[in-house]
């Protein structure tokens, strides 16, 4: 079995790939919004939901069966070769560090 927190990486980590790419901007850090941007197809999303449900309630050591996510294990490694052809065509991230530097100098202060 695999454990959630472990597959919710890898599927955030793969998704903001795809919006990343998708769209040349930062990606949200949530995973509904994230989720809501890129396609992953309908069962995909749903499964994951339900995933994100059944987590809330298993302990962290909880190991879902491998079987049951076959397809969508699969659609994540689709999802990461689309990935893998399109990272070297990227232009290097020229961040806002203004806007950073401001968070952090107001947090800082609070």
């Amino acid at each position: 079995g695999v454990r959630l927190k472990n597959l919710f990486y890898a599927i955030r980590t793969t998704f903001a790939g795809l919006w990343i790419a998708r769209r040349n901007e930062v990606p949200p850090l949530t995973l509904n919004d994230l989720m809501a941007g890129v396609e992953a197809g309908e069962g995909n999303k749903e499964l994951i939901f339900d995933l994100v449900q059944l987590k809330s309630t298993q302990p962290e050591s909880y190991r879902h069966p491998l079987k049951p996510l076959k397809g969508l294990l699969e659609s994540v490694a689709n999802w990461q070769n689309q990935n893998d052809a399109v990272v070297s065509s990227l232009a290097p991230a020229n961040g806002k560090m203004d806007q950073l530097n401001q968070l952090f100098v107001n947090l800082l202060r609070s």
